[in-house]
């Protein structure tokens, strides 16, 4: 249900039909998400550089399993970030003077 919502969030900042949709209704989960996301994933990969994490301690820190969903977290609040600002920019939130 999650990644159906933030989906919908996703292409609504690309579409047309999303500036139909009041702006702070975008741009706060947008923001919040991909701000998450990059934390979560910066974290994660930290505590694995410094010891606090060890790939053997169980199967969901598995090099198949870490790298793809935290690398993806990653890349993801990057591009839900970029897309925000995007909106922003495009729909006249944020403006040269305000930025």
């Amino acid at each position: 249900m999650l990644a159906l919502i933030a989906s919908t969030l996703a292409v609504a900042l690309v579409q047309e039909w999303g500036r139909r949709i009041p702006r702070w209704m975008l741009l706060v989960p947008a923001g919040l998400g991909g701000t998450f996301f990059i934390s979560i994933s910066l974290a994660t990969f930290y505590k694995m550089a410094v010891g606090t994490i060890r790939l053997t301690d169980t199967p969901e820190f598995d090099p198949w399993v870490l790298l793809p969903v935290y690398g993806g977290f990653f890349f993801w609040g990057i591009a839900i970030s970029m897309a925000a600002l995007s909106y922003g920019i495009r729909t006249g939130f944020y403006t040269p003077s305000n930025v």
